[in-house]
């Protein structure tokens, strides 16, 4: 009973402190384009199976429950302390956005815009599509650095995407604004029959939805009412379709995607008749809540981390494998004995299971930071991610404020690497790195081809006339007493 009601208090904890943490990002003076919305979003939905505890005599331990779940072999007492770790993460990222949430640093009312002409600016978002939709294309090729391509390119499509809803939102487009929402539905798409996995799709999906969430724009009465309905029906939807294609993965997979001898036309037929049958989610149906632990509930490795742990402290890393993640960045032909971090080996040692290699196992950075420092590193790693995905989010909200689009692109692919709760912290540190190479490339190509430029104080008047407030910036030389003497 106890356990129960320290639960139910980490889960109203733990959405209070969503709320509150997109408050203070929206409502600063620079504004929000949701990094950290979207990172809290992923990683709910990574750590949800734990609420299924919460149901009256829901048990893994049943005798008709999911065999898997036994294999784990883990007890109600691990997966509340797996709990409270990743509660403790969530706590740093609140703590560390807060401490970012200051005024922006718009600089001067020069700084240009990218592509200021529209039609240059269509085309350039259209070839910066096409060569993000490569990334799909490279996920086929067994090479690891073309795979790393993959992943920014992937993450590239986001990017622009987004970007694409910015610029035709407050252009007024509305045919324009509903093409770029139809690409942003067509990426988890195209994923899951490209590939037959599901977990990139829902974060694209989630990067999406909380960049429209922290869009400035005016707001209608009784908008936040019907912005809370939006977000539970979203989950809601969300959960039931993600119960209805565990159900049948395995025949999707093996007996469609994944068969040499499919076409794609039989790939995309097959997969939405397959998931035509999808259905709500019942929460009393026990079968149903076991998918949610088996794939949904990182809380339980998390706990069994802490547990192996205590008996065996000696396994504690003190801080090795995020050292490991710091040149991380550095490619295997310059570094040929570099260690492989993360995965299924990495749970195994830290569990005390027994996985296959051939298995991908998610632990992603809260096991991470549990297996160097304990519970207090789960608050630490926590609070320097918020810093860090609170400054990109700024940045980038400054950047479309003034249309510096080049900056945005480069900052945002930084951001959204970093929005993988799935993944170790070696491979997050490589993605920041790559991003950083490829967003630095496209920022100095757009803005030695952007074409005609406008003052940044032309945008400013604009947002003015959509009712949208926003710090005007200085110009060079111009202090705040003499702006305060001229009005």
């Amino acid at each position: 009973m106890t356990s129960a009601i320290e639960l139910s208090l980490i889960v109203i904890a733990w959405g209070a402190l969503i709320y509150f943490t997109a408050l203070i990002c929206v409502r600063s003076k620079s504004g929000s384009v949701g990094l950290p919305l979207g990172y809290l979003i992923t990683m709910t939905f990574l750590h949800i199976g734990t609420i299924t505890y919460l149901m009256p005599g829901y048990s893994h331990l049943r005798y008709d429950a999911n065999m898997y779940l036994f294999k784990l072999n883990y007890t109600d007492d691990m997966n509340l302390q797996g709990s409270i770790a990743s509660f403790l993460t969530v706590v740093g990222i609140f703590i560390g956005c807060a401490f970012v949430r200051g005024g922006a640093r718009t600089g001067n009312a020069e700084r240009p815009s990218d592509i200021a002409v529209p039609r240059s600016r269509d085309s350039l978002l259209l070839l910066l599509l096409l060569l993000a939709s490569l990334g799909y294309f490279f996920a086929f090729i067994k090479i690891s650095s073309i795979q790393s391509l993959f992943v920014i390119l992937r993450n590239l499509s986001v990017t622009v995407v987004v970007l694409g809803i910015w610029v035709s939102f407050y252009r007024r487009q509305q045919v324009a604004l509903s093409r770029w929402i139809m690409v942003a539905a067509a990426i988890p798409a195209i994923y899951l029959i490209a590939f037959g996995f599901f977990s990139y799709g829902f974060a694209a999906m989630a990067i999406v939805y909380s960049f429209w969430m922290a869009m400035p724009r005016p707001r209608a009465k009784g908008s936040r009412l019907k912005r809370v309905g939006t977000v539970l029906t979203s989950i809601y939807l969300s959960l039931s379709l993600f119960v209805s294609y565990m159900e049948v993965r395995e025949k999707l997979r093996w007996g469609l995607l994944w068969r040499e001898d499919a076409t794609q036309w039989d790939k995309i037929t097959g997969t939405i008749s397959t998931l035509s049958g999808a259905h709500l989610l019942n929460p009393f149906d026990y079968s149903q809540l076991d998918w949610f632990n088996v794939r949904l509930n990182q809380n339980i490795l998390i706990g069994r981390a802490i547990w192996w742990h205590q008996l065996y402290p000696g396994l504690n890393l003190k801080g090795q494998s995020i050292l490991y993640a710091m040149i991380g960045w550095m490619p295997r032909f310059l570094w040929p004995d570099k260690p492989e971090m993360g995965g299924s080996r990495f749970a195994a040692v830290h569990t005390g299971l027994r996985f296959a290699d051939s298995v991908a196992i998610a632990i992603g950075p809260t096991f991470e930071f549990v297996a160097n420092f304990g519970m207090i590193g789960s608050l630490g790693g926590g609070i320097v991610l918020g810093l860090v995905l609170r400054s990109l989010d700024r940045s980038c909200a400054i950047s479309l404020r003034k249309e510096d689009y080049a900056r945005f692109i480069r900052n945002y692919l930084i951001g959204i690497a970093i929005i993988a709760p799935t993944s170790n912290l070696f491979f997050i540190v490589a993605a920041v790195a790559a991003s950083w190479i490829v967003g630095t490339g496209i920022m100095f190509w757009m803005r030695t081809n952007g074409g005609r430029r406008r003052d940044a104080t032309q945008v400013l008047d604009q947002w003015e006339q959509l009712g949208i407030s926003a710090e005007r910036p200085q110009r060079v030389g111009e202090s705040v007493a003499g702006r305060r003497d001229a009005k």
